[in-house]
């Protein structure tokens, strides 16, 4: 009979929780069974279950039983899997395409109108997303663009 493995799923909205999810994730000695660019299933292996002294007694003393304990134990080590998934909700930018990307700027580059923030490749709306290396408030509810503050989205 199979046991049932630990599972958790993490939905995230945004490119940049995903990014910051799954490197959390790998710090946490999780390893990638499979990465793209909106989906990412990390594993972990737990501790291996150990036989315990009663499993040792019913060996000697009911050797039958103990032979059908021994062969229905299952000792493999369980397996801990997260599925971090990236779903775009409306207004937000989706995760370009795979191959070489510009790297994203350190500083905030605002366009003249101050309504788009440069990512390295290309001109983002403020409305679609924040910068991520734009200044934030304490409750990181704002972010300032150099002039004044606005609120994340």
């Amino acid at each position: 009979m199979a046991r049932a493995q630990p599972h958790q799923q993490v939905v995230v909205s945004s490119k940049e929780q995903f990014d910051q999810t799954v490197q959390h994730y790998l710090t946490l000695g999780y390893g990638p069974r499979q990465m793209g660019a909106d989906l990412a299933i990390l594993v972990k292996a737990g501790a291996q279950k150990n036989l315990g002294c009663g499993f040792f007694f019913w060996l000697i003393v009911f050797f039958p039983i103990a032979i059908m304990m021994l062969v229905s134990r299952n000792r493999a080590a369980v397996e801990y899997t997260v599925t971090i998934r990236l779903e775009a909700t409306q207004g937000s930018v989706l995760p370009r395409p795979p191959g070489p990307q510009p790297e994203m700027p350190r500083e905030l580059r605002m366009s003249d109108d101050g309504e788009s923030w440069w990512d390295g490749g290309g001109w983002v709306p403020v409305s679609q997303a924040t910068p991520p290396m734009a200044r934030r408030s304490e409750d990181g509810q704002l972010w300032w663009d150099g002039e004044g503050w606005r609120a994340v989205t």
